[in-house]
C-alpha cells in the first residue's frame, strides 16, 4: 500500500489471513470481526482479535442440545442473505461438518434438488433459483418462513439455522409470520429442532432490533451475536450430539 496512508480491513470469505497480510493492510476472520477492525482502527486502537464463543453461551447451547433425540443430527441453514450462507458453509466445514447447498463452497456439494434438504443443508434462499418473479425473502420471507418448517418437521433435523436481515427495503414485520409458525409447530410435535437466529441489524433501522430479538427468544431461540457464531453454536451442538 505505499504512498497510501489509511488502514484498509480486508476479509476475503475462505481465504487465510496471511495470504492478505500486508503494510498498512488489516485481514479480518468474519464478516462481523470486519466491522470490529475498522471500528478499532477508527479509534485509534490496536485491532481486537476475532470473539470467541463464550462459556456461557457455548453451555447454553449445549444445555439445549441434550434434548434432542438420537435421530436428529443435522444442521440446517436457511438463510435470505447469500453471504452469511457462504460464511455459515466455510465455518461448519472447519468444525469438521460438510454437506450440500445451492450455492455451494468448494468442500460443499449441489443438492439434488434445491427444494429438499439432504443431510447437512445450507441453503441461499435469495439466490435467483428461489426469487424469480418473486421478491428476494428479505423483502417478503414467505419462502424463507416456509423453508424453517418445513425443515423443523423433518425428524432427522437437529439444528436450524438462520438469519433476519433488517434495514431499509427488508420487510417492515419480517418475524410475525415465522412467529406464529412456530408456535403452530410446538402444538403439533413435541419433538422440535434447536434454533438458532442471528439478527443483522441496528437499533436505527427501521424495524426494531430489540422487539425482534425479544420474539425470538420468546420462543425459545438461541440469539447469536453474529452470524459467525450462530454457525459455531450450531457446529457445536452437532457436534455433541454425534459422538
Amino acid at each position: 500500500m505505499n504512498g497510501y496512508e489509511k488502514p484498509v480491513v480486508v476479509h476475503f470469505l475462505g481465504a487465510p489471513s496471511d495470504h492478505i497480510q500486508r503494510e498498512g493492510v488489516y485481514p479480518a476472520q468474519t464478516l462481523a470481526h470486519s466491522a470490529e477492525v475498522a471500528v478499532a482502527l477508527l479509534n485509534g486502537q490496536e485491532a481486537s482479535p476475532v470473539q470467541e464463543v463464550t462459556v456461557e453461551t457455548q453451555s447454553l447451547a449445549l444445555n439445549h442440545a441434550l434434548r434432542l433425540g438420537k435421530e436428529q443430527r443435522y444442521v440446517r441453514g436457511v438463510f435470505a442473505g447469500g453471504t452469511f450462507c457462504f460464511e455459515a458453509q466455510l465455518i461448519c466445514h472447519e468444525a469438521g461438518i460438510t454437506g450440500y447447498s445451492n450455492t455451494p463452497i468448494t468442500t460443499y456439494a449441489a443438492l439434488n434438488d434445491i427444494c429438499n434438504s439432504q443431510e447437512h443443508t445450507i441453503v441461499d434462499m435469495g439466490d435467483d433459483a428461489f426469487t424469480q418473479g418473486r421478491p428476494h425473502p428479505m423483502i417478503d420471507p414467505t419462502l424463507r418462513n416456509q423453508r424453517i418448517v418445513q425443515e423443523a418437521r423433518d425428524p432427522e433435523t437437529a439444528v436450524i439455522l438462520f438469519d433476519v436481515v433488517l434495514g431499509y427495503g427488508a420487510s417492515e414485520q419480517p418475524m410475525d409470520e415465522l412467529i406464529s409458525e412456530l408456535e403452530n409447530l410446538k402444538s403439533e410435535q413435541e419433538q422440535l429442532p434447536i434454533f438458532i437466529a442471528h439478527v443483522c441489524g441496528t437499533d436505527i433501522d427501521p424495524q426494531s432490533r430489540e422487539s425482534i430479538i425479544q420474539m425470538l427468544a420468546d420462543q425459545d431461540i438461541i440469539i447469536a451475536d453474529c452470524n459467525a457464531q450462530a454457525a459455531q453454536l450450531a457446529a457445536l451442538i452437532i457436534n455433541e450430539q454425534n459422538q
